[in-house]
């Protein structure tokens, strides 16, 4: 036989209602997370770049010493 337990985490599975303000926060809490991610891809974005210069900077240098 399921206890009270059970029977509300049932209940919450079927019919979920959220508190007042929740469905408010948790759209800022994913705007944030999207703002987030297109700040972590710029940032790797850059990073890439910056390798690649450091390399073309490397073989020019190298290409220099070479001739």
């Amino acid at each position: 036989m399921p206890d009270a337990r059970d029977t509300a985490s049932a209940a919450l599975v079927v019919a979920p209602v959220p508190a007042p303000g929740v469905a408010d926060g948790l759209a800022r809490l994913e705007a944030r997370v999207a703002e987030l991610e297109a700040l972590l891809a710029a940032e790797k974005a850059r990073g890439d770049l910056l390798r690649d210069q450091r390399d073309g900077a490397r073989e020019a240098v190298e290409l220099e010493q070479a001739s």
